[in-house]
């Protein structure tokens, strides 16, 4: 399941296992808009830049697309074999990259709705993905306890990140695309060099499983929240990766 505040603080996009996708009026706490359709508890949805629509990604393994003034559905995507678990959107919105029940990261064409490549090197399912800010690049985090950096353009695995020891379910890249984020289900918050792949710090301080991770705006911070009930922020830059709160 996700949440997320729309570009101008105002609304909030949730997914929820209730087979629905909502928008939500941040001030007063009404849903504003409901998206029906999907068949099975959704977990991912995202919102263009325009604030015209919404993508969704479900365990009934389909991707579809939402029109915001009206809450129609107005495209799905080519089925995955598996579920979808996550979904993120090109900065220039004319990709999106999802991670699902199958090993491989799929890019899909917005417009048609179609595959374009697929990433192939995961052993097991690779569940997370994110964008870099320029578009050229992705994260990947997979069960089979990597995390792996692509080329876009080519398809090309660029990075093989090593050291959890269970699944890596969360990642994300920093503004500047020099740092990746990892979190896992062993407990532990990773943070690598993309230049050559060296990790920076190993964050503990989870007594559970990390289910989500993030960078400030200003790459200064990292964020983690998992299965313990703790969101903990952490101060990127200081020589121990200390928490900041």
């Amino acid at each position: 399941m996700s949440a997320i505040f729309t570009s101008d603080d105002q609304r909030i996009l949730t997914a929820c296992s209730d087979r629905l996708v909502r928008l939500w009026d941040a001030n007063s706490g009404e849903a504003v808009r409901s998206f029906e359709g999907h068949t099975a508890q959704v977990y991912s949805a995202v919102l263009s830049s325009d604030g015209q629509r919404v993508f969704s990604a479900s365990h009934d393994r389909t991707i579809r697309v939402w029109e915001v003034e009206t809450g129609r559905e107005v495209r799905q995507f080519d089925r995955h074999s598996k579920f979808v678990r996550n979904i993120a959107l090109s900065p220039d919105e004319r990709f999106a990259v999802t991670g699902s029940g199958e090993n491989d990261v799929h890019l899909w064409d917005v417009q048609t709705g179609k595959v374009v490549r697929r990433f192939e090197g995961h052993t097991r399912q690779a569940t997370n993905v994110a964008f870099s800010h320029d578009g050229e690049q992705i994260l990947s985090g997979s069960y089979d306890g990597t995390a792996r950096l692509w080329d876009v353009e080519s398809g090309e695995e660029l990075l093989r990140f090593h050291g959890h020891t269970g699944a890596v379910h969360a990642v994300a890249l920093s503004p500047d695309g020099s740092l990746a984020l990892t979190g896992g289900y062993d407990g532990t918050v990773r943070l690598r060099d993309t230049a050559g792949g060296q990790e920076l710090f190993c964050f503990r301080a989870h007594s559970d499983r990390v289910y989500t991770v993030a960078f400030s705006p200003d790459g200064r911070y990292a964020v983690s929240a998992g299965t313990d009930r703790a969101v903990l922020v952490w101060d990127v830059r200081s020589d121990k990766g200390n928490t900041a709160r």
